[in-house]
């Protein structure tokens, strides 16, 4: 019972201090718009203030983005007796999205990036929540960039080799691509970014494909290794991925040479709009026809729709199929920070680009694989030793929580601009356990008090009574992909509820 009050005073304290901090902000700043006009200059500094009033008058210096209000005292001491917020300090604190369901919102009128970490039921490739969800977003709110990913499994490419200064931007959801230097590989449009005009709804069973306008001039970001020894080169190509496969353009090549050693670099390729541009298209690296010259090593390709103002895109952070949430965020924690930052530093990258404020939604789902958990205590401040019960589930999602606020703070990001949304997974059929049951209080409970965190109960989305009449389950607990049923139908709801 004492970690229950810990977490729910702590937290619905730092939730109603924000709520007051923001309250008392904007009638500060009312008082001292008022205040100012009948007795309290403004002044550059307290000197100019002393010179400028006689004892016992006040007058403020701003400083900052606060205005700070003295009173003049005897002897010429400029004693404090108030501050208060500019205007638009106070704006900037609405500026910033509440919780995770405030900033998907927010797509409608400005771009924004979901990052979800989740089990099976979420996967990078494939089927599943999470190609229903980002197809779902992007019909409702449009897609403005493809998911972060470096795209490339062509048979005989690297997965090491590499330096450990450039092992640092690895992350392992994404394995970078490498060819050692003085090594060759021929091109093939094998894999790439894939992607479709926003509003396109596919089988949802068929290839996982992002959703951006191929018809709008668009930007090929790509994050590449210089070398300082060899000579390498590599090109990246766009093509029609159906009949008739026409392709769209092959890059000239781009050096891998760097005189300031082994480090990252970032290229990019425009390409204007084009009407004729319809249907499924997708960005490679090393297209059929060309050729990979080591040393060579990429770690991210990412297309952005220059022209959308708002929008998704939806991102997958980490996946385990079969794994509870204690053995992704033990893989989490087990990650290079820098490889970590170095994704998020992109993802800010290209929306403080557009001139606006990073809006970043960490996403997670779990429940169903929690319940075999054996493994303890939970890797958060709790230290659960009932591995498989609600408490450790919700220590272990904020200790995701903690570990991703952590790195923003170490590069001095503000926290405000990544918010968290909790996605408890979809009944079983039958219904639920008593776990599931409790997984399911806890998070809407405690789990939606915690900072900046939305908390989704899929149950309350679509009841166990409604997938079992549409043939949802296939196997009593995993959902079908096709459209208007199992994990299409929890998407749909789930717009329909923002």
């Amino acid at each position: 019972m004492a970690n229950f009050t810990l977490v729910k005073g702590a937290s619905l304290a730092e939730i109603n201090s924000k709520v007051a901090d923001a309250q008392a902000a904007q009638a500060g700043a009312e008082a001292a718009r008022d205040a100012a006009f009948v007795n309290a200059d403004i002044y550059a500094d307290t000197a100019a203030g002393l010179a400028a009033t006689a004892e016992g008058d006040q007058f403020q210096v701003l400083s900052g983005d606060e205005f700070i209000r003295y009173r003049h005292d005897t002897g010429d001491v400029a004693t404090e007796v108030g501050r208060f917020p500019t205007a638009a300090a106070v704006a900037a604190i609405d500026s910033y999205p509440k919780n995770g369901l405030d900033a998907i919102k927010r797509a409608a009128s400005q771009v924004m990036d979901v990052v979800w970490y989740g089990n099976s039921h979420v996967v990078k490739d494939g089927k599943g929540l999470r190609k229903a969800l980002a197809a779902r977003l992007a019909q409702q709110f449009g897609g403005w960039a493809t998911p972060i990913d470096v795209y490339f499994n062509q048979s005989g490419i690297g997965a090491s080799g590499w330096s450990a200064d450039l092992g640092k931007f690895v992350i392992d959801t994404f394995p970078a691509a490498y060819v050692a230097n003085g090594a060759t590989l021929a091109g093939s449009w094998t894999s790439g970014a894939t992607f479709l005009a926003p509003g396109t709804i596919v089988d949802n069973a068929a290839a996982t494909r992002s959703f951006v306008d191929p018809t709008h001039n668009l930007r090929v970001h790509y994050q590449y290794a210089g070398f300082a020894a060899g000579a390498g080169s590599f090109k990246i190509g766009m093509r029609q991925q159906e009949s008739p496969w026409t392709p769209i353009f092959t890059s000239d090549a781009i050096s891998t040479v760097s005189a300031a050693g082994d480090t990252m670099l970032m290229g990019h390729y425009d390409l204007a709009a084009s009407a004729g541009r319809t249907g499924y298209y997708g960005v490679m690296i090393n297209p059929s026809g060309q050729t990979i010259t080591g040393p060579f090593m990429a770690t991210m390709l990412r297309v952005e729709d220059r022209d959308a103002t708002h929008g998704v895109s939806f991102n997958t952070g980490f996946t385990a199929g079969g794994y509870s949430l204690y053995y992704i965020v033990t893989s989490v924690l087990a990650k290079d920070d820098n490889a970590e930052i170095n994704y998020f530093a992109e993802l800010r990258r290209l929306q403080i680009a557009r001139g606006q404020t990073p809006n970043i939604v960490i996403g997670c789902n779990e429940g169903h694989n929690q319940r075999n958990e054996t493994l303890q205590p939970s890797l958060g401040r709790r230290a659960i030793t009932d591995s498989d019960g609600p408490l450790a589930l919700l220590d272990n999602f904020e200790a995701l929580q903690r570990h991703i606020d952590d790195l923003w703070r170490s590069q001095g990001w503000d926290v405000r601009e990544v918010t968290y949304l909790f996605w408890v997974d979809h009944p079983p059929q039958g219904g639920d356990d008593a776990e599931m049951t409790g997984y399911r209080q806890i998070m809407t409970t405690l789990g939606a008090a915690l900072p900046r965190t939305s908390v989704v109960d899929s149950a309350a989305l679509v009841s166990e009574a409604e997938l079992s009449s549409t043939s949802s389950y296939i196997d009593g607990l995993h959902l079908v992909n096709t459209l208007g049923a199992g994990y299409d139908l929890l998407a749909q709801r789930f717009v329909a509820s923002l």
